[in-house]
C-alpha cells in the first residue's frame, strides 16, 4: 500500500481552527524552556558542600536532531538474517556525509563483521521490533559488535601545578599542539594506599585509575583551561600527566534491536575514547560481558534503553548492563529498563563525574548487587532517583573514592544499600531501602541507620527510609531535600507527572518511574521509539516519509526556519519539546496509513521539518521524529 499523502498547501486550510489552537500553544511554549537543564549542584543542608561536586552530565546540549543521509541497502545490506551485512553497513557509514544518519530499514540483518561508527553519523533503525542486528561474531575478542571509537596517543606530557580538587587551570611542561577543544587524559601513579586494601584488588588493568576526562577551553603558553574542575587532589609524588585523546564525537545508535548471538567474551556496544556520543532507544539482548561498556570517554548519553538477559552471569565481567570504565567521566545514564543481569549499573577503574538516573533494574541474578560501585577507585558519581534491588558502595576490588552521591533511590530487596571496604567520604541521602549496612569505612557520612563492624565514622545519622522509619535527628522539623542533585527541573522524558516521586521525605510508596511504565507498554506492544523522518526528495515540492507510526494516527506536523536545537516544549503534548528553533509553522494534521507511514508533500519546502503524535493522558506518552532538511 502506498504512504498516505499530505500536501500541506490543502489542509493548512481545512484544519484552520486546529492551526489557531495550536499556535496558541505554540506561542506560550515559546516561553517553556527546556526541561531536563543542569542546575548548579544543590545543597540540603545536611551534605557539607565541600563533600558534593557540580554534575552536568551527558552530550553538551543534549542529544542532537539527526538528518536522513543514505540507506544501508544501498550498499548491499539484505536484512535477511543469513547474509553478513556487516561489511554493507560499515561501507554506508563510510559514505555518509556528517552530521546524520545511516537508515537501516525493518529486517533481520545478521553481523558477522564489527560494525565501526565514525564522528557525525548516526545509525537509526524503526525501531526495535522492527530492525533487528544478531550478532554473531565468535572470534571478536573483547570487543563490541557494534563500536564507538576513537584512540589515544601514547606519549605522556607532565602536568607541572595545577593539579589540586576544584582547578580549572593547569600549567603542563610542554602545551605544545594542544588547542582549544583537545580532549586530554589525566591520570597519575597509583596511591596504593588509598585504592588497595589487600593486595588482590592490585591488577595491571586497574593501574591509573586515579585520573580524569577534560577538555581544554583555551590555552595560554603552557597554562591549559579546563573545560570542567578536577574533581580529585593529585600528588607531586605520583607524577600527574596528560595524554592527548582523539575521540569519536558526535555518534549514536538510535532505535535498534541488538542480540549478541554468539558467546564471545565481548560486548554489545562498545565506547571508546568517545565524546558527545549515544545510545538511544535500543533493546539490547543476551549480552556475554556487557550490553554496553566504555574507555576513556565523556559527555556519553545512554537513555531511553532496554538492556536484559545474558548468556553468561559468572565473575569475572559477564553479564552487565551498562559498565562505565576507564576514566569515563560525565556521562548520564538515565530512563533506562534493565533485567535478569549480575550487576544492572556499574562503574570502575576512575570512572567519575557520572551520574544515573531514574532507571528501573529488577530480577538481578545471583543476590549480587544491581548498582555495583566496582572498586578500583571510581570516584564523584551520583545515583538519583534509580529503583533497584540493591545498590553496593565497594562491591569487589577495593574502596571507592570520594563523592559518591546516593540520593533518592528506592532499594527493593532485603540486602537493601551497603558501604564497604574502606569507601572513602560517600554520601547516603534520602532513600527508601529495607536496610543499610556499613562496614570498615572510614569517614563516611551515611544518613538513617547506626554503624556497626567497626571503621572510624563521621557522626552524621539522617535522612533515609529505613525498613518503614524515618531516621531523622531534626524531628519534629520536616526533612527537606532538594528535587535533584543535578537538574532544576524535571527531565524531559518525565511528562505531568508529579517529581521528583520517590525519597525519604516523600514516604511510601515510592512513585512509578517512566521506564517502569515503559517496560508495561513494551510488554503489552504498545510503545514505539519516536518516528523516523526520512527526507526522500529534494528541491520544490521537496517531500519526507514519516514511517513506524500506527494505523490511522493522526501526526501534527511543524516547520521550523530558525534552525535546529533545543525548540520549545508544548504543554498540549505533555510538554514534549520540539528540536527546531523559532521562527515556527503549524502545518496541520496527516493520518498514517495502514502500514502506518504517511509521505508529506511541500509545494514551498521550508528549512526543517518535525513531526509529533499525541499519546497517553494528558500527551505524557507523545513522541516526536527526528528533524528532515527539505531544501
Amino acid at each position: 500500500m502506498q504512504a498516505s499523502r499530505l500536501n500541506f498547501g490543502l489542509v493548512f486550510v481545512k484544519q484552520r481552527w486546529l492551526a489557531l489552537a495550536l499556535c496558541v500553544l505554540l506561542g506560550a511554549a515559546l516561553m517553556v524552556a527546556r526541561l531536563a537543564t543542569a542546575a548548579p549542584t544543590p545543597l540540603d543542608g545536611v551534605i557539607p558542600p565541600e563533600r558534593l561536586v557540580p554534575w552536568d552530565p551527558g552530550v553538551r546540549g543534549g542529544i542532537p536532531a539527526t538528518y536522513y543521509r543514505l540507506n544501508v541497502m544501498d550498499f548491499g545490506a539484505v536484512g535477511d538474517g543469513v547474509t553478513d551485512d556487516g561489511p554493507a553497513f560499515n561501507a554506508a557509514i563510510q559514505a555518509a556525509t556528517a552530521p546524520g544518519f545511516v537508515w537501516v530499514p525493518p529486517g533481520d540483518y545478521l553481523i558477522g563483521t564489527i560494525v565501526q561508527l565514525k564522528s557525525g553519523i548516526v545509525l537509526q533503525g524503526a525501531g526495535p521490533t522492527q530492525t533487528r542486528l544478531l550478532i554473531n561474531i565468535p572470534n571478536s575478542g573483547q570487543r563490541g559488535g557494534v563500536e564507538m571509537t576513537g584512540s589515544k596517543v601514547n606519549v605522556d606530557i607532565p602536568v607541572v601545578s595545577g593539579y589540586s580538587f576544584g582547578s580549572t587551570t593547569l600549567e603542563l611542561a610542554d602545551a605544545s599542539g594542544i588547542t582549544p577543544g583537545t580532549l586530554l587524559w589525566l591520570y597519575q601513579d597509583d596511591d596504593v594506599a588509598a585504592m588497595y586494601t589487600v593486595d588482590y584488588w592490585i591488577t595491571d588493568y586497574s593501574q591509573y585509575s586515579m585520573s580524569q576526562m577534560i577538555g581544554v577551553a583555551d590555552v595560554v603558553s603552557n597554562t591549559i583551561t579546563l573545560d570542567v574542575p578536577l574533581r580529585l587532589d593529585y600528588q607531586t609524588a605520583l607524577n600527574p600527566r596528560v595524554q592527548v585523546v582523539h575521540p569519536i564525537e558526535n555518534a549514536g545508535i538510535q532505535s535498534l534491536y541488538l542480540e549478541r548471538i554468539d558467546t564471545a567474551d565481548a560486548f554489545t556496544i562498545s565506547m571508546n575514547y568517545a565524546q558527545n556520543c549515544w545510545v538511544q532507544y535500543v533493546e539490547s539482548y543476551n549480552t556475554f560481558r556487557a550490553h554496553i561498556w566504555t574507555f576513556y570517554s565523556r559527555f556519553l548519553t545512554i537513555r531511553d534503553n532496554y538492556f536484559h538477559h545474558a548468556h553468561d552471569y559468572g565473575g569475572g565481567g559477564h553479564g552487565y548492563g551498562v559498565a562505565l570504565a576507564d576514566s569515563t567521566s560525565d556521562s548520564l545514564i538515565t530512563n533506562n529498563i534493565f533485567h535478569t543481569l549480575r550487576h544492572a549499573m556499574m562503574v570502575k577503574e576512575g570512572a567519575n563525574g557520572n551520574v544515573f538516573s531514574y532507571n528501573y533494574a529488577y530480577n538481578n541474578i545471583g543476590g549480587k548487587a544491581d548498582i555495583s560501585l566496582h572498586g578500583h577507585y571510581n570516584y564523584a558519581n551520583l545515583f538519583e532517583g534509580n529503583i533497584a534491588e540493591n545498590l553496593v558502595i565497594s562491591d569487589w576490588w577495593g574502596p571507592s573514592g570520594p563523592y559518591t552521591t546516593a540520593f533518592r533511590n528506592a532499594i527493593t530487596v532485603n540486602r537493601g544499600l551497603s558501604v564497604r571496604d574502606h569507601s572513602d567520604r560517600p554520601n547516603v541521602v534520602g532513600n527508601v531501602t529495607p536496610r543499610i549496612d556499613i562496614r570498615s569505612g572510614p569517614d563516611i557520612i551515611i544518613f538513617g541507620y547506626p554503624v556497626y563492624m567497626g571503621g572510624v565514622v563521621t557522626d552524621l545519622t539522617d535522612g533515609n527510609l529505613v525498613d518503614g522509619v524515618l531516621e531523622w535527628s531534626g524531628a519534629p522539623d520536616p526533612l527537606v531535600l532538594p528535587a535533584s542533585h543535578y537538574l532544576d527541573a524535571p527531565p524531559d522524558f518525565w511528562g505531568n507527572r508529579p517529581w521528583p516521586n520517590i525519597g525519604a521525605d516523600l514516604g511510601t510508596p515510592v512513585g512509578v518511574l517512566p521506564a517502569q511504565e515503559r517496560k508495561y507498554l513494551i510488554d503489552n506492544n504498545l510503545w514505539q521509539p519516536p518516528l523516523p523522518l526520512i527526507a526522500t526528495a529534494t528541491g520544490n515540492p521537496g517531500q519526507a516519509q514519516v514511517i513506524n507510526a500506527r494505523p490511522g494516527e493522526t501526526l501534527f506536523v511543524f516547520a521550523g526556519m530558525g534552525g535546529v536545537g533545543s525548540g520549545p516544549c508544548l504543554p498540549a503534548f505533555g510538554n514534549l519539546c520540539l528540536d527546531l528553533l523559532p521562527p515556527l509553522q503549524y502545518l496541520g494534521t496527516a493520518t498514517a496509513n495502514a502500514n502506518g507511514s504517511v509521505l508529506i508533500t511541500l509545494p514551498n519546502p521550508p528549512a526543517n521539518l518535525q513531526v509529533i503524535v499525541y499519546r497517553g493522558a494528558g500527551g505524557s506518552l507523545s513522541i516526536k521524529s527526528n528533524v528532515a532538511g527539505i531544501d
